[in-house]
């Protein structure tokens, strides 16, 4: 009885400890290598992975942002901020910031 307990009691102190807790879009960062000037918002969609988190129209096109945060119960986590402007004809014209903070998630 007493092993059961000290069993079960381990077994939720790590998945607590291993738990996670992610603000924001998961995008496949290490595809933004593949981006080039030029392609469609779908197909910078399809590479991420995953859909913008904002929409910014500006006057000669408009800028997608993907970012997330993560953090986990052992203190540690951090942050990743991608930001591409497109023509208004829905072509990338370039990679406007690519920022990560913290271990990769």
């Amino acid at each position: 009885m007493r092993k059961a307990l000290l069993v079960s009691m381990l077994l939720t102190l790590s998945m607590f400890l291993a738990s996670c807790s992610v603000i924001g879009t998961v995008y496949k960062h290490e595809n933004f290598k593949q981006l080039q000037p030029g392609m469609s918002e779908q197909e910078v969609i399809a590479i991420l992975e995953a859909e913008p988190i904002s929409r910014s129209v500006l006057d000669s096109g408009y800028l997608l942002q993907w970012q997330y945060s993560y953090g986990t119960a052992l203190a540690t986590g951090g942050a990743r901020h991608l930001a591409i402007l497109f023509s208004n004809d829905n072509k990338m014209v370039k990679i406007t910031q690519n920022t990560q903070v913290g271990a990769a998630l």
